[in-house]
């Protein structure tokens, strides 16, 4: 069923939201512990600062969660966003959460935005690479509950794997090379030409490309220099777009 992906925001949440709420992609919207009738970013930020959070650049004020859903399973966009739902309400249960199901490609998809800040406790939302790999296989346990197909996101196609990254899945997690090559794809299935492919990177993962000469060169959001595409393998080149 869908596999999720996730990206930290550290710029102020209007831009995110507003990019998933948008009404020409948008089909389903709904919202967890937000009031459905006032603006969604505000809410998060009101929640942040009653805990004096969310004022510092290099903070992470949201995580942007995405479930793409397995064509084979034809889900209907009323289907999927239960789908996403049910995986909030399991993962993000006392979270701010703005959830959008969207049907502007191929594929039904869902966006999940989760304020990093809990509105009743203050404390922020963090998990480790090993929490983030159990998240992703909870979501294949609840799609195979409703009978849903299982995705395998340990395998990936052509890739230049590190033996560092090697052992980093072993001892299941996921490697921020492995987010990046993950967001890429998913880039190049959802843009129609360059412009595109770098400002969805750009404004659902704050993945940046800074040089896009004879191949790209990407700046995952927690790291301080880029990496070229040819690093990361051949599926994620210039010449792959």
């Amino acid at each position: 069923m869908p596999l999720l992906k996730c990206s930290a925001g550290k710029a102020k949440p209007q831009a995110a939201i507003g990019y998933i709420t948008n009404p020409k992609k948008a089909e389903i919207i709904s919202v967890g512990n937000l009031f459905e009738d006032e603006d969604y970013a505000k809410q998060f930020e009101t929640t942040a600062a009653m805990y004096g959070k969310g004022k510092a650049f290099n903070e992470r004020k949201y995580y942007h969660f995405k479930l793409s859903c397995a064509r084979q399973d034809n889900l209907t966009p009323q289907e999927a966003h239960k789908f996403a739902e049910k995986v909030a309400e399991r993962l993000f249960q006392d979270y701010e959460c703005v959830l959008v199901t969207h049907t502007d490609t191929d594929t039904v998809h869902s966006h999940i935005i989760v304020n990093a800040v809990n509105p009743l406790t203050g404390k922020k939302l963090q998990f480790s690479p090993k929490d983030y790999v159990a998240m992703k296989d909870e979501v294949n346990r609840l799609g195979k509950e409703h009978g849903y197909t299982e995705t395998d996101f340990r395998k990936r196609g052509k890739n230049s794997r590190t033996a560092a990254e090697r052992k980093i899945i072993l001892n299941g997690g996921v490697s921020w090379k492995e987010e990046l090559r993950e967001v890429i794809v998913e880039a190049i299935e959802k843009s129609k030409d360059e412009q595109e492919f770098k400002d969805y990177l750009k404004t659902c993962y704050g993945v940046e490309i800074t040089r896009s000469g004879k191949d790209f060169s990407y700046l995952h959001p927690q790291k301080q220099k880029p990496i070229r595409g040819v690093k990361l393998g051949t599926n994620y080149t210039k010449a792959r777009y």
